[in-house]
């Protein structure tokens, strides 16, 4: 088997991974985790100093604040918040929010 027969029968890494994580029911924990090292840069670095993402679980992301002025703020700039999640994972994973 020649070099170009070897390199042309290989896979892509994202081409064994990608159906492995899907089997094992891991996607929202991935898409959690792309969400939460990207968090300041999703939603701004002030929103990000007093609001923590928590997780993604069946479409609905969870944030975590200890402050009600911050909580108004979250409620008022839900969809805002949900449109960047979502432009920056590259679709629709997220619906809702749940502030804690």
């Amino acid at each position: 088997m020649s070099q170009e027969e070897i390199y042309n029968s290989t896979k892509h890494i994202a081409d064994l991974i990608v159906p492995s994580i899907s089997k094992m029911d891991l996607e929202e924990d991935v898409l959690s985790g792309r969400l939460i090292k990207n968090w300041e840069n999703i939603v701004g670095a002030t929103l990000a100093k007093n609001v923590r993402f928590f997780r993604l679980k069946k479409k609905e992301i969870v944030l975590l604040t200890n402050s009600s002025t911050w909580r108004f703020e979250l409620f008022a700039r839900r969809e805002e918040i949900i449109n960047s999640c979502n432009q920056y994972l590259g679709f629709k994973a997220v619906e809702t929010m749940k502030i804690r």
